[in-house]
C-alpha cells in the first residue's frame, strides 16, 4: 500500500518524506519506498546500521546520496542535524 501511494506521489512529483527506523531494513518494500523518498528522516542508528559507517556525518553523506534533497537526523533530547545537497 505505502509504496503504491509512493510511486503515485513520485509521478506526480510531490515532496515524499521517509521516517525510517531500524527494524524497517530489510522489511518487503523499504527498499522501494527508500528509492521514492525525496526527503529522510532517521535517527542515527539507522544511519549507522544502513549506511554501515560508524561516522554520524559521512552516513548522513552516503543516505544524501541515495538521492534525497535532504537528510534529517535525529539526536534525541539533543536536537536534531539536517543535511542537505547545494
Amino acid at each position: 500500500m505505502a509504496s503504491h501511494v509512493a510511486k503515485e506521489a513520485s509521478s506526480r512529483k510531490l515532496i515524499i518524506l521517509l521516517d525510517a527506523e531500524d527494524e524497517a531494513i530489510g522489511t518487503p518494500g523499504f527498499e522501494d519506498l527508500l528509492q521514492l523518498s525525496t526527503h529522510l528522516n532517521c535517527n542515527s542508528s539507522f544511519a549507522k546500521n544502513y549506511s554501515g559507517k560508524g561516522d554520524l556525518l559521512e552516513a548522513m553523506e552516503d543516505l544524501l546520496d541515495l538521492n534525497k534533497d535532504f537528510v534529517i537526523l535525529t539526536l534525541g533530547s539533543i536536537g536534531c542535524l539536517l543535511m542537505r545537497r547545494n
